[in-house]
């Protein structure tokens, strides 16, 4: 009967162990993701900066464009 019980505890301990052994590589691959998330968020941000810095230099092209354009225009109809 006492063996019968040891026998019992030792498979119970082996399926804690198990089980926080998983646990343990569960919170591991959590912090990872979270890590990764938080990397992807700076450089989303980042890119988010880019584009708006690209779409100001882009409007202030145009508009350079647009008044060489109307001078062009405008010189040669005085012409």
């Amino acid at each position: 009967m006492w063996y019968c019980m040891q026998a019992a505890m030792k498979d119970f301990q082996h399926e804690v162990d198990t089980a926080i052994a998983g646990r343990d590589e569960a919170i591991a691959a959590a912090r990872e993701k979270d890590k990764r998330c938080k990397s992807l968020e700076t450089e989303l941000l980042q890119l988010q900066e880019d584009l708006a810095a690209s779409e100001r230099s882009r409007k202030a092209l145009q508009a350079e464009r647009d008044e060489l354009s109307d001078e062009v225009t405008s010189g040669g109809a005085s012409k």
